[in-house]
């Protein structure tokens, strides 16, 4: 079983190959590993996992991302500013996964603010 770690990992390795090869999120490969991974994830968390709460976090970080990786793919005018924010923000949310303090709790609800409130 994958540590929260090693799950910031994968994506941060699959978030720059993708970037190098010029591909959307949208892309099949991005999206049949994300699929595999999340799935993975939420049965964890399902099953009261003790690394729940940072799995959660782990969902919000690829979430963020994602929404860099199609800021990078599409390259709009805004995509500095908005890049900066996501970039910011993905770094936050990786030093919440990696502290050894207990994250703040997050729910289900909160994830889908941040999907439908997404900018990408």
């Amino acid at each position: 079983m994958k540590t929260p770690k090693e799950y910031l990992d994968d994506i941060d390795f699959k978030f720059k190959a993708h970037v190098v090869a010029k591909q959307s999120r949208f892309d099949i490969s991005w999206g049949r590993w994300s699929h595999l991974m999340n799935r993975e994830i939420n049965q964890r968390i399902a099953d009261n996992d003790p690394e729940s709460l940072r799995l959660r976090y782990v969902t919000v970080y690829w979430i963020l991302m994602s929404q860099r990786l199609e800021l990078s793919y599409r390259r709009k005018w805004l995509y500095k500013v908005t890049m900066k924010v996501l970039k910011t923000e993905s770094e936050e949310v990786k030093k919440i996964i990696l502290s050894e303090a207990e994250p703040a709790k997050i729910e289900k609800f909160d994830l889908a603010k941040l999907i439908i409130g997404s900018n990408v």
